[in-house]
């Protein structure tokens, strides 16, 4: 799954997909690098920002959500 978000990073789904995935291993640090790469995105749209902002809210990471919204 790495290798298909690296190839489409656009396809964001995919990297949500891909963020909880490394969320369930416990590999928080992979999982807000990729979720941060979202909200960098210039292809980001809206539905996208409250799926970030969602995914931030139940990781409990405060101030990314508020740097999303």
């Amino acid at each position: 799954m790495e290798a298909e978000v690296a190839a489409n990073p656009a396809d964001f789904q995919k990297v949500f997909n891909l963020a909880a995935t490394h969320l369930g291993f416990n590999q928080t640090n992979r999982a807000l690098e990729l979720l941060d790469g979202v909200l960098n995105h210039p292809q980001v749209d809206a539905q996208a920002i409250l799926a970030l902002a969602q995914a931030y809210i139940s990781i409990g990471n405060y101030p990314r959500l508020e740097a999303t919204l």
